[in-house]
Order: structure tokens, then sequence, then C-alpha cells
């Protein structure tokens, strides 16, 4: 086979992997708008595959089922949100609390910019089968375990009182900060940056036993 003819080849076949992966994403989006409006359960394959303008015979090309819908936005969610949780908490320059705030405030503003996305994992990853959910429950609780980890380093420190209680601590930071996708709207009077910030000091203030400045 001649030389440019392989080169071709080669290239043809990027050009297709780039459009399978390209379409993929498009999939994956339209679901994640419809599972947001209609809700997991009330969705269809067809609904997803009219959403893309495709057939529901082609959207299995790329997808196994309805469900592998789901999984993939769950572990997408999981793992950008678990990057950034390690960015944060293993800062070697900062204190355990400037981890802390540091975690919060960019998990937040994660939150605010992709509230489909967080909204459609908390609201529907429990209809997940047995064996996925039990490792995005794993997961869950892995991280948890790392703000508790993170708050009794804190305890160490002497940056917060030696009375508190780590795991409700941890459980109600992670209220404050997963909440909001019930409420926040892009584009309104309080930006992802903003609420980053404030929900930062927020818990800070929390676990510190102060008072929340007011912004």
């Amino acid at each position: 086979m001649a030389r440019g003819s392989l080169t071709s080849r080669r290239e043809t076949g990027a050009i297709k992997k780039k459009s399978k992966r390209d379409r993929g994403q498009e999939i994956l989006d339209a679901a994640v708008d419809i599972f947001h409006a209609n809700g997991y359960s009330a969705t269809t394959i067809d609904d997803v595959a009219n959403a893309v303008g495709i057939l529901k015979g082609s959207l299995y090309y790329y997808i196994n089922s309805k469900e592998d819908l789901l999984l993939r936005i769950v572990e997408e969610v999981h793992e950008e949100v678990e990057a950034l949780m390690e960015e944060a908490v293993s800062r070697p320059d900062a204190t355990p609390l400037e981890r802390l705030a540091g975690y919060v405030e960019s998990q937040v503003e994660y939150n605010a910019l992709n509230v489909k996305r967080v909204r459609v994992y908390y609201h529907d990853y429990d209809q997940l089968s047995p064996d996925p959910l039990a490792v995005v429950r794993r997961r869950r609780r892995a991280a948890e375990q790392k703000i508790t980890a993170l708050l009794k380093e804190a305890k160490r420190a002497g940056e917060v009182p030696a009375g508190l209680d780590e795991k409700l601590a941890s459980k109600s930071i992670f209220g404050s900060v997963i909440w909001m996708y019930t409420w926040f709207k892009p584009g309104g009077s309080a930006s992802a940056q903003a609420y980053g910030s404030f929900c930062a000091r927020f818990v800070l203030a929390g676990v510190r036993g102060g008072t929340v400045p007011v912004p």
C-alpha cells in the first residue's frame, strides 16, 4: 500500500472517530435537557432520538440503553467534581480551612454553571440499577469522608472549636453546597462566582462559630 493511501485512511479514521465522539456528546447534552425538563422516568429513548434528530435505532450505535445515558451523566459529574475537590484539598500551601473554602467555592461555582446536570444527578441517580448505584454511593461517601478528614485536620490545627462534630459539619456543608440546584437561576441577581464566594464564607463562619459578613 502506498504511504499516501495509508495516511489518508488514518486521517479518515480520525475524522470518523471525532464525529462519533461529538455526536455522543450531543446525545448526552440532549438527554440532560430532557431528563431535567421531564424527569428520567418519564423520558423515552424516542424523546432523546427526536431531540437529536436521528432514528431510535441509530441512537443505539452510541448508547446501550436509557440507563446508560443516566450513568454517563452521573459519571461525568463525578469525575469533574472529584477533580475540583482533589485540586482544592491537596494544596500544600494552604491551611485546612483555606482548602475547605477553596473546595466549597469551586464546587458551588460548578453547580451554578451546570444546574441541569447537577439536578439530574441528584434527582435521578437513585434510579440506576443496584450495581452502578452502589458505586455512586461509594463515591459519594468517599467525598464526604475527605471533607470530614479536612475538618479533623482543621481541629488539630486549632482553626475550629474542639467540640465541632466533623461528620455533622460535613453533612451540613454538602447540604449547603448541593441544595442550590433547586433554586439557583443562571443569569439571576447572584452570579456563580458571587454565590461561590458567599457560600465559602458562610461555611467558614459556620465551622468557626462566627457570623457571615454581608457581601
